[in-house]
């Protein structure tokens, strides 16, 4: 699957804080109703969803990654936001840790294979050396949008078809 549709540069936050998980959770429903493809969700109804997978075993998975994800009723597309805090959060991650960056995944009902994978990607991207710590110096979200995607290119997630590539010229 293609990180760049998914991922959405409006819900990228490079300065993202909460005071506990619940809270965590609740400003990551807020950062993903930036989306237009979310209009027809409510960001209570992504928090719930959120909030239901969380009691089933915590996303944070250690090494101060968190990937929350859900699937939601009404939703057409994959949509990722990330989100960067660098004070950390504790969100009662496996490892104890408090948690620095949150990938957080939403997907339809209707692709529970294109959300596995989706998942799979995204965690390969975070295991590649240095791309926490790549995210955790990125100082606009747009920065940090950039740097996923060069880390998900490193790892060879993002596959080109024919005729997609894009050249860039710049003189200086």
């Amino acid at each position: 699957m293609n990180l760049t549709k998914v991922i959405k540069p409006e819900c990228c936050e490079n300065d993202f804080s909460a005071k506990n998980k619940a809270k965590a959770l609740k400003n990551i429903a807020t950062l993903l109703k930036r989306s237009n493809e979310t209009n027809a969700i409510s960001e209570q109804k992504i928090l719930e969803a959120l909030t239901k997978r969380e009691e089933m075993g915590s996303t944070g998975f250690g090494r101060g990654i968190a990937i929350p994800h859900c699937q939601l009723e009404g939703l057409k597309h994959f949509i990722i936001s990330i989100a960067v805090c660098n004070k950390g959060i504790d969100f009662e991650s496996l490892d104890k840790k408090k948690v620095k960056v949150f990938v957080t995944i939403i997907g339809p009902t209707t692709d529970r294979s294109g959300y596995l994978k989706l998942l799979a990607t995204v965690s390969q991207v975070l295991k590649e050396p240095g791309a926490v710590d790549s995210l955790l110096h990125t100082k606009t979200k747009i920065s940090l949008y950039e740097e996923f995607i060069r880390n998900s290119i490193a790892g060879n997630d993002i596959k080109h078809k024919k005729g997609q590539d894009k050249l860039m010229l710049l003189f200086v």
